[in-house]
């Protein structure tokens, strides 16, 4: 038994078999009852239908959100090896931003979001992740928070500062303690003009 209940009545989920056993030349007949206390083996049964959902149900948005991202990579005015490069550095954003959403990373916090977004780009150019204001992220912010700093990443460094040496990227962030509204400062100096 598992214990109290509700009115204080002892609760257990049982599972149970019976068999009739007859005695041959005996008219009398007995039931064997076997019953054991299923509760625990029922209740790590519905905590496992309940992950192997939420998986299918986490398996199904990333996959559209990939497709969404495949659709909107552009096409136009771009080599084959040019898309290709397009596409997995936004797949690579999106697989950075799952890792810090679902508790892959040590650290839930907009810098360890942007260090790990815009790692590609800091060995050639000068990026400066504010650490002083370093909000921490509901796990349902990084996902988009990381497909908008690489794209922000991906046009400085087609346009603005990542495209020419001696330039800068400043990147903090504040929540808004009376709305939790996160605003994201990205500022950029030198690139082309």
């Amino acid at each position: 038994m598992e214990g109290p209940g509700r009115a204080g009545k002892w609760q257990a989920q049982v599972a149970g078999a019976g068999r009739a056993l007859r005695t041959p030349g005996n008219a009398s007949s007995s039931l064997l009852l076997s019953l054991i206390d299923a509760t625990k083996r029922i209740q790590r049964d519905l905590a496992r239908d309940i992950l192997f959902g939420e998986l299918k149900h986490r398996i199904r948005n990333l996959l559209a959100v990939t497709q969404s991202i495949a659709r909107r990579t552009r096409v136009e005015g771009q080599s084959a090896e040019e898309y290709r490069e397009d596409l997995l550095g936004r797949l690579r954003a999106l697989s950075e931003a799952h890792v810090l959403a679902f508790g892959g990373a040590d650290d839930d916090r907009l810098s360890t979001l942007a260090d790990r977004i815009l790692a590609p780009y800091k060995d050639r150019h000068a990026i400066v992740i504010e650490h002083d204001d370093d909000p921490a992220l509901d796990s349902d912010r990084p996902l988009a928070l990381g497909l908008v700093l690489h794209e922000l990443a991906t046009n400085a460094v087609k346009y603005g500062a990542l495209s020419a040496p001696g330039s800068r990227v400043h990147i903090g962030g504040k929540v808004d303690p009376a709305t939790q509204v996160l605003r994201l400062d990205w500022n950029e100096s030198g690139g082309q003009p």
